[in-house]
């Protein structure tokens, strides 16, 4: 975070009657039966006159959803000067409304001290709530619910740490339409407002103290997790005191807020006795909520087993180890940059665990501020761009969010949505017809949804329906549905898609009307191994020879020129328009994210970053079969210690079939960033149509909320700006994709069977140190594309070392693909 000085909050200063409320402290339970609440309300009043006073206090509880006082009460009193008295109401409310993130229902509480002609009015929300920790599960309202939650700071790109009322409800809107039910107040009691509204729009709060000692912990290894937390903050007697008056702070202002459900002790601060003290001190103030402290691990002094960034395998283990916590990730899916890869992973553990129950994204929003560059580009600068040269930072290790400074969407944030989403869809082994539907909200049932069906061929919807659910599918169900899906019609080699959609009927404050809560793609039918392109029947018989220029290949209406030197695909020409500008070449780089930066990918990779420029070519070989002309370049990569072969193979219509191999020597990197070719086409190339999954960008372990499809944009559209550049834009499972001009030229590439794919206009081998922010991106009147066989994934579990999972990396000693390219001459091809 940012370190600004300054006051960043409203202040107010309170002037009240000498007989006044001095403070109210409410608890507001619910009965196991859950229709009945627990109202305590502890009233303190205090006499400041010289003399006695006479005073009626009144406490009205009032219904918000109807405006109706569902109870009254009074209490005559005698103040003696000076006497402080807290007056006590409690009442068992029948027919409560029970409040949870899902359904906020909230009740005001008027408290009215009147003495004499003076009054004292103190208005109050109420949520009827239970929190408790059960057989290893943390319970609300009796039900074992999921933290499906992000981490928050107070920013605003141009203010810094001062955030308006609206900025903070907009924030919680936009988490709650991403599927997001819980934050964690990292790493101080946000703005008393904030609190307000995650009572009234429904967020779970995790409230944490303002004890940070990050810089002064040790880690020392636990016996089933990498650390345990020690620093004096937490050891040393002449700390307790700060750490109680923090914790006491913290309790005294933000404990009549039902979104709480959870204290945090602070961050990254250790265990010891000063920590085990105010523990105790939280539980004897307030029983009614568990407390979390993330160091401490497993060791008593904690409620809630609260790790960061734990990996999927230790979640696993202790799960399965019988602990009578839950476990809360209070960090995890660090989102810097690029990132938030095999978030789905980490979620189909959660599910498989009753005691697992959730986690919270580091974090919610990239934290740049906004600036301008001399040529007028706005851009978001990050650590080390203010101050005298040499000024301590961190970098752009603040912009770390799931959104961007503006709160407009990072690719990211779709993959949270998906995942996080309440409302899936399944299907249901040996059926191809029949589906489950599961719902996972605890309170609502799905009667406020609505869902329907499309039956995708090919990226085209050929039928569509309504699911109907009897009574709405109660919370925690799933049901059977079957949907009238005509196999007998479907065409063989021919893939079908079913997409289930579930929207929101009504408005409610934080949920438009109409929002998408949940959709699922569910593959009915393959394409199975039929050809993914046939060349077409031509008239012209190909010619070749050897030129100045290289290798001519000649056919109907094309010229393709190889390079001799290089074996190297040069220029393809057609019907006199040239679309390449620079060769295509093998490609086995990408431009590193910020997690490939912390886990050294850029030295542990280096090789292949010159792997293509550096290629020396053994052989190039051009024979004639079939009426078709091949061309055969074999090379090796001295750097690398591998060798790799490109063959082209192109028929007389103008389409080429590329293939290519590379294998991977004993001393070559161990792995690779990257398989693939790129090549550059002129800038005029500049609209790109695929189908493959998209709309967004997405990665191997990244892409379940990129459904297969047909889209379409111009080539700028797929540029993703993250704060740092970095590598963006890719498709992953593309069919095929096609670049064209305005006029309708322009080359297709068809996966066989499927590729990744990427285009922008700039060259990715112009990344260097110097490209650090937005106004760097070196654009050109170009097009670069890169065709991918596989490219890693691109990792999340943290930014500073952790690499992408072993499923999703590049570790095979030899690898082989294909792909065709398609021209096309114009529009109507």
């Amino acid at each position: 975070m940012w370190r600004f000085s300054g006051i960043e909050r409203d202040v107010r200063l309170m002037a009240r009657e000498k007989v006044a409320i001095r403070d109210v402290v409410i608890s507001a339970g619910l009965e196991p039966s859950g229709d009945e609440g627990q109202l305590s309300v502890k009233i303190n009043i205090r006499n400041s006159r010289d003399t006695s006073a006479d005073a009626r206090l009144e406490a009205e509880l009032i219904d918000r959803s109807n405006g109706q006082t569902v109870y009254q009460t009074f209490q005559e009193m005698s103040l003696e000067s000076g006497e402080q008295r807290v007056a006590v109401v409690e009442k068992l409310v029948g027919d409560v409304k029970a409040w949870s993130a899902e359904k906020p229902n909230l009740y005001d509480l008027l408290i009215t001290l009147k003495s004499g002609s003076l009054q004292h009015t103190s208005s109050h929300r109420v949520g009827f709530r239970r929190v408790e920790i059960r057989n290893s599960q943390l319970l609300v309202n009796g039900m074992p619910v999921l933290l499906k939650g992000v981490n928050r700071h107070e920013h605003n790109h141009s203010k810094g740490h001062v955030v308006s009322k609206e900025e903070m409800i907009r924030d919680i809107q936009l988490m709650k339409q991403y599927n997001i039910n819980a934050v964690r107040c990292s790493h101080y009691p946000p703005d008393s407002f904030f609190l307000q509204a995650c009572d009234e729009l429904g967020m779970y709060v995790i409230d944490e103290a303002n004890i940070e000692a990050h810089g002064l912990m040790t880690y020392t290894p636990a016996e089933d997790y990498y650390n345990l937390g020690v620093s004096p903050v937490t050891h040393d007697p002449e700390w307790k005191e700060a750490v109680m008056f923090r914790t006491r702070n913290m309790i005294e202002r933000d404990r009549n807020h039902p979104s709480i459900i959870i204290w945090s002790q602070g961050n990254e601060t250790g265990e010891g006795p000063n920590f085990e003290e105010a523990y105790q001190w939280i539980k004897n103030t307030d029983p009614t909520r568990p407390v979390q402290s993330e160091p401490v691990w497993t060791k008593p002094a904690t409620d809630i087993v609260a790790p960061m960034y734990a990996s999927i395998d230790q979640i696993r283990a202790f799960a399965e180890k019988g602990d009578h916590r839950p476990l809360i990730l209070c960090e995890y899916a660090h989102a810097m940059g690029n990132s938030t890869g095999n978030l789905q992973d980490y979620w189909d553990v959660i599910h498989a665990y009753p005691n697992l129950q959730g986690a919270f994204i580091w974090d919610w929003v990239d934290q740049g501020i906004l600036q301008r560059s001399p040529t007028g580009i706005e851009y978001w600068a990050y650590g080390g761009d203010f101050g005298p040269s040499g000024t301590p930072s961190h970098g752009n290790f603040c912009t770390n969010g799931i959104v961007f400074p503006d709160r407009s969407a990072k690719p990211g944030a779709w993959e949270v949505k998906k995942v996080h989403q309440d409302i899936r869809f399944q299907p249901v082994p040996g059926s191809r017809d029949t589906f489950r539907i599961l719902n996972g909200f605890f309170f609502t049932d799905l009667s406020a949804y609505a869902i329907t069906w499309e039956l995708h061929k090919e990226g085209t919807v050929i039928a569509s329906g309504n699911v109907e659910l009897p009574d709405g599918l109660a919370p925690q169900g799933d049901i059977k549905v079957q949907l009238p899906l005509d196999f007998e019609s479907m065409k063989s080699g021919t893939e079908y898609f079913v997409l289930f959609t579930a929207k929101t009927k009504d408005f409610s404050r934080a949920i438009p009307a109409g929002h998408i809560v949940a959709q699922e793609q569910i593959q009915v039918q393959s394409a199975g191994v039929s050809p993914v392109w046939v060349p077409r029947p031509s008239n012209t018989s190909l010619t070749y020879k050897n030129t100045y220029e290289g290798i001519s290949v000649s056919g109907d209406g094309f010229t393709m020129i190889f390079d001799r030197a290089t074996g190297n695909l040069r220029d393809y020409v057609v019907n006199g328009v040239s679309l390449l500008r620079m060769d295509m070449t093998p490609y086995y780089w990408r431009i590193p994210n910020d997690n490939d930066v912390g886990n050294k990918m850029p030295d542990r990779c280096a090789p292949w970053k010159t792997a293509s420029s550096k290629r020396e070519l053994t052989a190039v070989e051009t024979f004639e079969t079939l009426g078709q002309v091949t061309v055969l370049a074999t090379f090796r990569i001295p750097g690398a210690d591998s060798t790799g072969t490109v063959r082209t193979i192109v028929h007389p219509d103008g389409s080429v079939r590329v293939e290519s191999t590379i294998k991977l020597g004993e001393n070559a990197p161990v792995e690779l960033p990257r398989v693939g070719m790129k090549l550059t086409m002129p800038g005029s190339f500049d609209q790109l149509a695929w189908y493959g999954r998209g709309p967004h960008e997405s990665y191997i372990d990244r892409k379940s909320s990129a459904f297969v499809g047909f889209y379409s944009g111009s080539v700028m559209d797929q540029f993703v700006p993250y704060i740092r550049p970095q590598e963006n834009g890719n498709k992953t499972e593309v069919r095929w994709a096609e670049i064209r001009n305005a006029g309708g030229a322009g080359l297709r590439f068809i996966g066989d069977p499927l590729i990744e794919f990427n285009a922008h206009h700039y060259l990715e081998d112009d990344f260097d140190q110097r490209v650090t922010h937005l106004p760097d991106v070196p654009f050109k009147n170009l097009t670069e594309v890169v065709i991918s066989h596989r490219q890693m994934g691109v990792g999340g579990d943290n930014s500073w070392g952790a690499l992408p999972h072993d499923p999703y990396r590049l570790l095979e000693k030899e690898y082989s693909y294909g792909f065709w390219m398609i021209p096309f001459r114009a529009a109507s091809d």
